[in-house]
């Protein structure tokens, strides 16, 4: 028995037989193309089945015009904003507080007005303070008398002293006795002072020159020492304080 290989059969017979293959598939392309159903007046209507591949079966969408502006592009700078509130203050402000305490005896001014730095704002009752500086102002003169009667006894004794004229103890009271005079004059001269201060202390002035924005106190009402009376900002200089969210 001879056996035949691919090789030995004639290269026609291929040809024919790709030909019949292409050939019956047309035939089966159109046929499914062509197949639809029937109208009513017995004319063929196209089922609608698209050969793939073919553009001109595919179905269009029904899309309205979209207008497109081509623009260059162009480095820009972000920036991003937010919306906070805040407040409104002056850059420089102050506050008058009362360093004595007393009645308000007088009011020299209101809220609105424009004052200038130690201006006078208003009065506290002073007459019993101004009693106590007329008291410490006649102990302080008292005192530096004693004082120059002492320092006269010692200034005399120690040349006594040295002459061995007078005893070791009377050189001894004439020094005990001058400093004992110095003393009482510097005491003297301190309440003096802290009267004066006292007296000062009734004035209520200006912290800073600007605007009155807030008055607190009434005449003959009485306030603590410490007490905010008035406070006073200058707004020709202001800044909004924010707070901005982490």
């Amino acid at each position: 028995m001879t056996v035949r290989t691919i090789s030995d059969v004639p290269k026609g017979i291929f040809y024919l037989l790709g030909i019949g293959i292409l050939i019956l598939a047309t035939s089966i392309g159109i046929r499914v193309g062509g197949s639809g159903n029937m109208t009513p007046d017995g004319s063929s209507s196209s089922a609608g089945v698209a050969i793939e591949g073919d553009p001109a079966n595919a179905a269009t969408p029904n899309l309205a015009a979209i207008a497109v502006i081509a623009e260059e592009p162009v480095r820009r700078k972000m920036v991003e904003t937010i919306n906070v509130t805040g407040t409104l203050e002056a850059v420089q402000e102050g506050a008058a507080y009362s360093k004595e305490a007393g009645m308000v005896d007088s009011i020299l001014v209101e809220e609105g007005q424009v004052v200038e730095k130690d201006q006078l704002l208003a009065q506290l009752d002073d007459e019993e303070i101004r009693l106590s500086l007329k008291q410490a102002d006649a102990g302080f003169e008292q005192a530096k008398i004693s004082l120059e009667n002492a320092k006269s006894t010692y200034n005399r004794n120690k040349s006594l002293y040295k002459q061995d004229l007078i005893s070791e103890q009377q050189w001894g009271d004439a020094k005990v006795g001058y400093q004992s005079a110095l003393s009482a004059k510097n005491e003297a001269e301190a309440a003096l002072d802290m009267a004066a201060l006292r007296l000062k202390n009734t004035r209520i002035v200006a912290p800073v020159s600007g605007t009155v924005i807030e008055r607190s106190c009434e005449v003959t009402q009485r306030v603590g020492v410490m007490e905010r009376l008035f406070r006073v900002a200058d707004l020709n200089k202001l800044r909004v304080k924010v707070f901005l969210p982490e």
